[in-house]
């Protein structure tokens, strides 16, 4: 769909795409994407969101994602969001500029890291982690710290190795080489870093830091399993603060990341672009160190749970706390700001919240703290609980100062602060309770979409699950298309299934043609209505086979992975089944070809067998007349005849006799096929012998030498073998210079070919040769180097020779050089495969 169109219906609002990797829960690329996801709604911006992989990825196919970047289109799309963190990947800065290269013309934001040319939101990857190195070696003197690096040409990891760097040389700690390494980002580049440290280089350590969160999971995990504590031998700090981080048996402290804030920035940063507004170089959000059980300290919440009575009021009474209520407030939100509760949201309800706990403190009769208090609980989601317990821990700190020399008010204060805990620790009991019950039904669909589509392989049937299923999910909007000739172009796709509102819409049969870069065929494009599209890769190994656009809503947006997995599978089969069916109704409509092609050729061959009788008998009868009277006259007439007569005579019964051996070799040359007879196990040494033992005469007549090796046994048609051997060498004793004596010398040896064994036979005379303009002639029929008179023969020999070896699916070759010889090489397989039999 071009963008004039999209415009016509959508005149103010603006098209963005998210290039990233494939989603997963604990990836950054998710909490970037809610990010993103939450600020386009605020703004009223489109998004379409192009989950590909890093470049260059060498695990398994996951390269073959990336085709979903080619998609990207200045006619759909004004602004391009590219999480450069993810994709980079183990791809050289060469390949990088490469890429952005291709969206030159696109207004850009570049997420995660810098990148020249282009304005970037990153973190500050750098200020994180030397915080937390310095955290290890001041508050808890460690000073052997291992450090888990990224790829080495990834921009963040070097960062954080910078940082790492930075914090020992402040403290005049060696760097030591063996207590760096190379790791992936993966949970086994931990793993294998432990290994390595303990098993290879075996040294002492206190610590561990690692690049990212994923890799400081995989060494707590090694440590577990060589029964070394955390923390209370190795301290471990990773980096990103992802979802499982924070719930492990003993949490990991950690450099949280606000990505979902870097996604609500980007986008306003991205309509800024669009708009032609001017923008700063590279916008930095700071990053934060969160203490846990892994390094030592315990959570942040359990530690400001502290009271300081150093700063007591000289009133501690409840109107003077309504008096300072403002104060205390001021007080709260600079607690909560300190622990990067600092947006919008949170300040409102701070406010509220510490509002009505103070009425309520001041007025016991009220009860709208818990009410209030719950009805913002309700509101979040599990990772945002986390909030609710800082801002008790902060408020029950800061409050207790004002009223701890009365009891009645520090009883009220009490009750409502553990009514309050309560209330958390029922809501987050039944919040997991309710996800994990969510995941199970999802789960549980997932299971029943790939159940029901691995034992389908019709591929209308594929259509009409698929069609079924995946409303199932809460997906409202779906589009599914694929290439229409993907071993050619991609350019051009067909939707073959759609549905809106988890109303299907009904298509051709063949579906709808269009351009691939056009994502959805304009006349679905929603024209009014705000979207937000996912489009997922579909592919099977290194086979594309198309795409999927999903409205991109769901929460769990890891799930599209998941589907585009089994709707690639799916496809697949159903498209080879769909082969198959054809190629069965081909292979039908052959087997009726061939038996009418059989029916042909058993009445051409019954033609040939007629051929062959005429040309035995009918040609060679006016032959055997001219003979036969030619005879008479030369024993009648012999004493009459004058010598032009006599030669006169000669002549004609030369003819005659060269015409008879033509017949002869043309009925030989006709009957390989229809006299052929079945492969059989044949000696060729044997057959060789049976030869010379024919030309017994010639040979001796020659006084020719002959050399034979010991020949191999084959599967072939003895006589055509016994054929092909008896005009070789009768060539061999043939075409000599006068007076020389002929040596033939028959060799062979065992060659493989495509796995298949082959004797190759080579008969090798000392003859007058062959020029090598003649090497291919030589076979054609009736090709004659030497007039009749110099060496009698019709030409078919050599040509008969070829055909054998062809019917025995071997190859026949020669070598020569004039007056030294001749090498003919023949080349046939040991055992004929089961079809030749046929």
């Amino acid at each position: 769909m071009c963008f004039n169109k999209m415009r016509k219906h959508n005149k103010s609002r603006p098209t963005i795409a998210y290039l990233t990797t494939a989603f997963n829960p604990d990836l950054i690329n998710f909490s970037i994407w809610q990010g993103i996801y939450k600020k386009a709604e605020e703004e009223d911006v489109n998004v379409i969101c192009f989950p590909g992989n890093a470049l260059n990825s060498s695990i398994g196919f996951e390269a073959q994602a990336n085709v979903i970047y080619n998609l990207v289109n200045k006619n759909t799309i004004q602004g391009l969001l590219i999480w450069g963190g993810g994709i980079w990947g183990h791809a050289d800065l060469e390949d990088v500029k490469k890429f952005y290269k291709r969206f030159k013309d696109f207004s850009i934001i570049n997420i995660g890291l810098f990148m020249e040319g282009f304005h970037s939101v990153v973190i500050d990857n750098y200020q994180g982690m030397y915080n937390a190195c310095i955290h290890l070696i001041e508050e808890h003197n460690c000073q052997r710290i291992a450090f888990i690096r990224g790829p080495e040409i990834h921009q963040e990891a070097e960062l954080r190795f910078n940082a790492y760097k930075d914090a020992l040389l402040k403290y005049k700690l060696p760097m030591d080489p063996t207590l760096i390494l190379v790791g992936d980002f993966f949970r086994d580049g931990g793993h294998n870093a432990i290994k390595t440290l303990i098993d290879e280089r075996k040294v002492e350590f206190d610590a561990i830091v690692a690049a990212n969160d994923l890799m400081a999971i995989g060494a707590m995990e090694e440590l577990e399993i060589r029964g070394i504590g955390v923390p209370d031998q190795v301290r471990v700090i990773g980096f990103d603060d992802i979802k499982e981080s924070r719930y492990l048996k003993i949490p990991l402290a950690t450099i949280k990341q606000p990505f979902f804030e870097m996604g609500r920035i980007a986008v306003k940063k991205i309509i800024l672009s669009i708009h032609q507004k001017p923008l700063d170089k590279i916008t930095i959000i700071p990053s934060q160190m969160i203490k846990r059980q892994s390094c030592g300290c315990f959570k942040p919440e359990i530690i400001t749970q502290k009271v300081n009575l150093t700063y007591i009021p000289k009133k501690q009474n409840i109107d003077n706390i309504l008096l300072q209520k403002n104060e205390i407030l001021t007080a709260i939100i600079k607690e909560m700001e300190i622990l990067s509760f600092n947006d919008k949201n949170s300040l409102r309800i701070i406010k509220r919240i510490s509002n009505v706990f103070i009425d309520e403190l001041a007025n016991d009769k009220r009860e709208d703290f818990l009410l209030v208090f719950n009805q913002e609980l309700l509101k979040c989601n599990t990772g945002e609980v986390s909030f609710f317990h800082f801002f008790l821990s902060v408020f029950h700190a800061l409050i207790i100062p004002y009223i701890y020399e009365d009891n009645k008010l520090i009883i009220r204060m009490e009750n409502l602060y553990h009514q309050a805990l309560t209330l958390i620790a029922d809501f987050s009991q039944r919040l997991v309770i309710y996800e994990d019950f969510q995941k199970s039904i999802q789960d549980s669909i997932m299971l029943d979409i790939n159940r029901n589509l691995i034992t389908t392989f019709s591929y209308n049937e594929f259509i009409n699950i698929t069609a079924r299923e995946l409303p199932k999910l809460g997906i409202k909007n779906c589009y599914l298309s694929i290439y229409d000739n993907p071993t050619k172009s991609l350019d051009i796709s067909r939707l073959v299934l759609a549905f809106t509102d988890k109303e299907r819409i009904k298509l051709n049969e063949e579906g709808v043609v269009f351009s691939s870069n056009d994502i959805i065929p304009e006349k679905f494009f929603p024209k009014n209505n705000k979207f937000t599209f996912i489009i997922e890769p579909l592919y099977f190994e290194n086979e594309q086979l198309g795409f999927v656009v999903f409205e991109g809503h769901l929460k769990e947006v890891s799930m599209y992975e998941g589907l585009r997995i089994q709707l690639s599978v799916a496809i697949k089969g159903a498209l080879l089944f769909q082969e198959k069916e054809e190629l069965l109704a081909n292979l039908e409509n052959r087997a009726q070809e061939l038996q009418q092609t059989m029916e042909k050729l058993a009445r051409s061959n019954k033609e040939l067998e007629q051929f062959s009788y005429i040309a035995s008998h009918d040609l060679q009868e006016p032959l055997r007349k001219v003979s036969v009277f030619a005879g008479r006259i030369k024993n009648k007439y012999n004493n009459l005849l004058d010598d032009q007569g006599k030669d006169y005579l000669e002549r004609m019964e030369n003819a005659v006799n060269r015409m008879q051996r033509l017949i002869n070799d043309l009925l030989n040359y006709s009957r390989l096929t229809t006299n052929a007879q079945p492969f059989i196990t044949c000696n060729l040494s044997q057959i060789v012998r049976a030869v010379l033992n024919d030309l017994d005469i010639l040979v001796e007549k020659k006084k020719a030498h002959v050399e034979l090796d010991e020949l191999s046994v084959i599967q072939a048609d003895p006589i055509q073998i016994q054929q092909l051997f008896q005009n070789l060498i009768t060539n061999a004793l043939k075409f000599q210079k006068p007076g020389q004596t002929p040596v033939v010398k028959i060799s062979h040896n065992i060659k493989k070919v495509s796995d298949k064994d082959f004797c190759e036979i080579v008969i090798e005379d000392n003859g007058i040769g062959i020029e090598k303009d003649y090497y291919e002639k030589i076979f054609n029929i009736f090709q004659r180097l030497h007039g009749s008179s110099e060496y009698e023969g019709t030409g078919i020999g050599l040509s008969v020779c070829k055909k054998v070896v062809e019917r025995h699916h071997g190859n026949i070759r020669v070598e020569s050089s004039l007056g030294k010889g001749t090498r003919f090489i023949i080349a046939l397989p040991i055992k004929q495969s089961m079809e030749n039999f046929l």
